[in-house]
């Protein structure tokens, strides 16, 4: 029985990042850039989900997703396979799936350049 090729998870799903070379990368892109900075790791937005922690939309060379900060660490929330695109895009926050997940948590709005910086400022907690 032959099986289609899945291009993304279908249904979020919790992973705590470990502590791999590969991925603090993308925590370290999470606590410390502002979204569209290139670079390895590029952030594309940043929210608020509705229990009242953040989110972030990434893509980095071999996963584009969305993490959002729970219990002091990055749970990642939304996959799928990378694009190796990761020069100021907005790839991980502008494919139709998604967006269609950001939809399904998101409380408010995306934040704005000024809204990450007070994030940011406290370390990305309520």
């Amino acid at each position: 029985m032959k099986r289609a090729p899945s291009t993304a998870l279908r249904q979020p799903f919790r992973w705590t990042m470990p502590r791999a070379v590969g991925d603090s990368l993308i925590a370290t892109a999470f606590n410390r850039h502002l979204s569209g900075k290139p670079g390895s790791v590029c952030v594309a937005l940043s929210f608020r989900d509705r229990q009242g922690g953040f989110c972030r939309s990434f893509s980095a060379r071999h996963v584009a997703g969305m993490a959002c900060r729970d219990n002091g660490g990055w749970q990642l929330r939304y996959g799928a396979p990378g694009t190796a695109r990761h020069s100021g895009q907005r790839s991980a926050g502008g494919d139709a799936e998604a967006m269609r997940f950001v939809r399904t948590i998101i409380a408010g709005d995306v934040l704005d350049r000024a809204g990450e910086e007070v994030a940011q400022e406290k370390h990305w907690t309520r």
